[in-house]
């Protein structure tokens, strides 16, 4: 992640730390999310417009993920889903023909975890342009979860289940 890093979160929400450097840590998240939300804007024309409009928004935030499902028939048709819920709803979003996926769990070993590290609960995403033709897609979950995928421009879609 490069804006929302987990570091700013658990410092963020880390109660044993002192005022000040929480404080600090949220200013950076607050300057952070502006310079996200011009980068996000720069990519309107490289994703599909249901996938733009909804990250614009909300985007899937306290979602938990249910499944990551990876479909592979060749080293050039490697696709992802990704099956997230809450309360109400279930959505499907899949990459298609990934290039790069990576699994990172950085709470992994924390003696004392700030979050839970069994709840998959959906934090901040984050769209980044790797050059002309190939986009990142890096989400961040409640468990220390990092989930990084590059595809292709406009090749992810969204279903509601």
């Amino acid at each position: 992640m490069k804006y929302f890093t987990y570091d700013l979160l658990t410092t963020i929400n880390h109660e044993g730390l002192n005022e000040e450097k929480i404080e600090a840590a949220e200013q950076q998240w607050n300057n952070n999310s502006v310079l996200y939300a011009k980068t996000f804007q720069s990519l309107i024309d490289r994703l599909p417009f249901e996938v733009y409009d909804r990250f614009n928004g909300f985007g899937f935030h306290e979602y938990q993920l249910e499944k990551l499902a990876l479909g592979h028939t060749s080293l050039l048709h490697t696709n992802i889903d990704l099956i997230l819920e809450n309360d109400n709803e279930r959505w499907k979003l899949s990459f298609i023909n990934i290039s790069n996926f990576k699994f990172n769990h950085l709470n992994q070993g924390a003696i004392n975890p700030i979050f839970n590290p069994t709840l998959d609960s959906w934090v901040q995403e984050e769209f980044l342009s790797v050059d002309d033709d190939t986009l990142s897609f890096e989400v961040l979950f409640a468990s220390g979860a990092n989930i990084q995928i590059y595809f292709k421009n406009n090749n992810i879609t969204m279903e509601k289940l």
